[in-house]
């Protein structure tokens, strides 16, 4: 499913702080309303996802982020 990034965080003045448990690509999970600092990230870079939509599946609750959603989608012309 598609979660836009705003959804699973929010801004801070050190970062990014999450909004529902999150599991990141990398394995690492958090739990809500947790402050997140680079080196719990472990070199996964949050400003790079910041308003984009997220590929990421939900299970028992916490939503495992799997990377950049493919957006391109084909519509047909609006006559």
């Amino acid at each position: 499913m598609t979660i836009i990034f705003n959804y699973l965080f929010t801004a801070t003045s050190n970062g990014f702080k999450t909004r529902l448990p999150v599991r990141l690509p990398n394995g690492t999970l958090f739990p809500k309303a947790m402050e997140l600092s680079p080196h719990e990230l472990r070199s996964v870079n949050l400003a790079e996802w910041e308003g984009k939509h997220l590929d990421v599946t939900i299970r028992e609750g916490v939503y495992s982020i799997h990377g950049l959603a493919n957006m391109t989608e084909t519509t047909a012309p609006v006559a």
